[in-house]
């Protein structure tokens, strides 16, 4: 199973890579994840995370992916730019031949720790995916990463239409 991390510089994407490298308990089956900047091996069958921003540079990592974790900055401030992230990130798909329609995608959002976070309804407004669930997560600490991952995984297994 594929799982690709994506989202906007410094919206935790690292930090929940980090997160996830720790130990799991119970332990996941088949999961991999690979660092965005290096490629490294970090668990066992596979999770993957862009280069940041570049959606150009994802194509290999989209074009294999069963689903993606976005995760989102909930700062109001960075709003934007992750709705710009996420239209690049539809560019991507189609412009490798995949249809984004049918790729399960979950929305990690981020940082809701802080203050002047967007409320959850902005988020789903801002952040619309035909195939989509919403985490609330604070990466720094580990809350919501597991869940994301598993939320994740469980969209891959659903039977399709």
């Amino acid at each position: 199973m594929r799982i690709f991390y994506s989202g906007i510089t410094l919206s935790g994407r690292r930090t929940t890579l980090r997160a996830l490298a720790k130990p799991i308990s119970p332990p996941l089956a088949d999961v991999q994840i690979r660092c965005e900047d290096t490629g490294a091996l970090w668990r066992e069958s596979l999770v993957r995370s862009p280069v940041d921003g570049t959606i150009d540079a994802q194509g290999l990592f989209l074009r294999d992916a069963h689903a993606v974790v976005v995760v989102v900055d909930s700062q109001l401030s960075r709003l934007q730019a992750s709705v710009e992230h996420l239209a690049r990130l539809r560019a991507g798909l189609v412009d490798i031949g995949r249809e984004p329609e049918t790729l399960p995608i979950v929305f990690q959002c981020n940082k809701r720790d802080l203050p002047e976070v967007a409320s959850e309804a902005q988020l789903r407004s801002a952040l619309e995916w035909p195939h989509c669930v919403y985490v609330e997560s604070v990466a720094r600490t580990g809350a919501g990463v597991v869940e994301a991952l598993r939320t994740a995984i469980s969209l891959v297994a659903l039977p399709k239409p």
